[in-house]
């Protein structure tokens, strides 16, 4: 058996490198659940210089955006929140 079906899918991608998830999220369109782009390593993409336009990205992708650290824990309840 295939095992259960998801009811929502959680994308993780480097913030530095946002377009990285791009086939993913054509993917997740696809299967037609309910997604969320979580950009990890923030705190280190704004060291390097990265600025991410996280509402210009959820508009482009039609799915919630959220950042986050996994090494700081910054913005992990956030990603809570988005995936409730």
């Amino acid at each position: 058996s295939a095992g259960p079906k998801p009811d929502r899918l959680l994308i993780v991608a480097e913030a530095s490198r946002p377009e990285r998830a791009a086939p993913l999220l054509v993917r997740a369109r696809e299967f037609g659940l309910p997604t969320v782009l979580t950009l990890n390593m923030a705190d280190e993409a704004a060291r390097d210089g990265y600025a991410v336009d996280t509402e210009g990205l959820a508009a482009w992708a039609g799915v919630p955006v959220v950042l986050c650290s996994g090494r700081t824990g910054e913005g992990v309840e956030a990603v809570r929140r988005a995936l409730d």
